[in-house]
């Protein structure tokens, strides 16, 4: 039986006051199946041994060179995956009528990003 697979990360500084960062990043890779998921983990491992990293290095996109990300787009791109981002400004806040002030923000975002 095949099973969906997702894999979420997200990048920024999840609350709101005294935040480190402007916006929220989420994102979700779903494969369809084991196969696909494999396959895709297999083809990121791959990229990774060609660049000379060790196998669970991660990906730090503000800190990995533009050209490396742009090429790992392009070697994965003809695999089976569909990818989902959610981006929140948090300076178009209107913080004077926000309900709540910390991080339950995540979890909104969390659930658009899913629904």
């Amino acid at each position: 039986m095949n099973k969906r697979h997702i894999a979420i990360d997200a990048s920024g500084d999840a609350g709101i006051l005294n935040s480190d960062t402007d916006q929220l990043v989420v994102a979700a890779v779903i494969t369809e199946s084991d196969e696909s998921k494999n396959k895709l983990y297999e083809a990121i491992d791959l990229f990774r041994l060609r660049l000379g990293w060790i196998d669970k290095h991660e990906f730090k996109f503000s800190k990995t060179e533009k050209c490396i990300i742009i090429n790992l787009i392009n070697f994965i791109n003809d695999f089976e995956y569909t990818a989902y981002v959610v981006v929140l400004d948090k300076t178009k806040i209107d913080l004077e009528n926000l309900p709540i002030k910390k991080t339950p923000i995540y979890n909104q975002v969390m659930k658009d990003l899913l629904l």
